[in-house]
């Protein structure tokens, strides 16, 4: 850091010394800080020639040097700690470094006259009316309005009324009445439609002939296709549509075109019938595909007959779906070579027997903790019933699952105690046991106990 701020001032010492300042002058102009250590801070002091006095040695020089490292690195920050710039260099520095705000000015005009700046455009006018009074004008009496009407009454414009023609006091003859026109009368002969869009008439083929002779003459202008005539003798050469030289030999289907464009080379080469692997031709036929056939890559692999079926085929059971679903009965005859004896077998199901899974699996104990996959129904959630009319006290926090848990004796009574119904020991006792023997399992529950009162009282 001392390093850098030795530098820095190097340079700047270089600058002035560029202008005519000399080493031991800009010390003395760049403060007391360049000027002690010119003074003698070196550490090699009388021991070696200084070839650069210029420059201050690295160090501190004594313990009452102020010198710091933040002195180095911003030496803005310590009053008198850095000179300011001469003036002949501000011209130089402000188009590197411009302050904020300021406006970047080459050095080449930095001392020109700021004209753009001071001149100001337009002419200056004296001060006149100002526009409130002229849109606004103060209302006048009716003497000073007497007045302007006098003032202008020697004016002929004054004279003039409106709504009538000014009369000059000229008079016409009397033979220009009311009724007298001037002017030519136009004899009306075609109208503008006609001149606009004439009429379609037959032409004759000779004034047609005529007419685009004088418009050749005129205008230079030819038919499509049509030949110039500039007046020669053709009578010596059979006639005006002759042709000199020889017919050339030529087909129409352009067979001797395509021999020219095409080089022989490329031709003979066309001819050629191409050899390729067999191999590469099944390849390209496998993986690329045709068009209007189905892309099948392995349809070669699959060397079986249309109507074949994959899998295992099973055999037929005896007694088929529709029977356990009807629920009907069958009779086999059994096979006599098998050494047993002809015999009748039939199905005994129980009537209402039911097959299959189902639904709501109350068979099955419900988790304790449900996850968000399993959509099984255990009989513990409401019913299309439930959900079209919810019960009230599912506003409360209550649902169907919290009456359907089964509780004690002491937990039961403080439940419907608490909603107001007081039973006694025999009428509680007889109501548990009722509810009780509607579950395998003994267990009560709010709804089963509710259930029995309402069929015991």
């Amino acid at each position: 850091e001392e390093n850098r701020c030795n530098r820095v001032r190097f340079h700047s010492i270089a600058a002035l010394s560029s202008i005519g300042i000399t080493s031991r002058g800009t010390c003395d102009q760049l403060g007391p800080p360049c000027a002690e250590a010119y003074a003698g801070t070196m550490s090699n002091n009388k021991k070696w020639h200084d070839t650069t006095p210029h420059l201050r040695a690295a160090g501190l020089g004594s313990a009452e040097d102020p010198s710091s490292a933040r002195v180095c690195v911003e030496p803005d920050s310590q009053p008198g700690n850095r000179a300011e710039t001469p003036a002949e260099l501000k011209k130089f520095r402000s188009w590197h470094i411009c302050a904020l705000g300021k406006r970047k000015v080459n050095h080449a005009f930095a001392n020109d006259p700021k004209t753009a700046e001071e001149t100001v455009c337009g002419i200056k006018n004296n001060k006149s009316e100002k526009a409130a009074d002229v849109l606004s004008p103060a209302l006048k009496s009716d003497l000073t309005q007497l007045l302007e009407l006098q003032k202008e009454s020697i004016y002929k414009s004054s004279k003039s009324q409106l709504g009538r023609s000014y009369q000059h006091g000229t008079t016409l003859p009397d033979v220009f009445g009311k009724d007298h026109r001037f002017g030519v009368q136009t004899k009306k002969n075609e109208s503008a439609k006609e001149l606009i869009c004439p009429p379609v008439v037959a032409e004759d083929p000779a004034e047609v002939a005529a007419a685009h002779a004088r418009y050749v003459k005129s205008h230079r202008d030819y038919a499509p296709g049509e030949q110039q005539n500039r007046g020669y003798d053709w009578t010596r050469f059979g006639g005006k549509d002759s042709c000199f030289g020889e017919s050339t030999k030529h087909n129409n289907d352009g067979k001797q075109v395509e021999q020219a464009l095409a080089w022989k080379a490329d031709a003979d080469a066309l001819r050629q019938t191409t050899v390729i692997a067999s191999r590469v031709d099944e390849f390209r036929r496998r993986t690329q595909i045709q068009l209007g056939q189905v892309h099948d890559p392995i349809a070669d692999t699959l060397n079986v007959p249309e109507d074949y079926v994959f899998g295992v085929k099973h055999a037929a059971d005896v007694f088929g779906a529709g029977d356990l679903v009807s629920n009907r009965d069958r009779v086999e005859d059994v096979d006599s070579q098998v050494g047993a004896s002809t015999a009748l077998l039939k199905l005994e199901v129980p009537r209402g027997k039911t097959f299959g899974v189902p639904t709501i699996r109350t068979d099955v104990p419900a988790p304790t903790v449900k996850g968000i996959s399993d959509h099984q129904n255990y009989g513990d959630e409401p019913t299309a019933s439930g959900l079209v009319n919810p019960d009230i006290f599912s506003a409360a926090g209550v649902y169907e699952k919290d009456k359907l848990v089964g509780r004690d004796r002491a937990e039961m009574r403080d439940i419907f105690e608490s909603i107001g119904i007081t039973l006694t020991d025999e009428a509680f006792a007889e109501v548990w046991e009722k509810a009780q023997s509607w579950d395998p399992k003994g267990h009560v529950s709010v709804d089963s106990f509710h259930s029995a009162i309402m069929a015991t009282f």
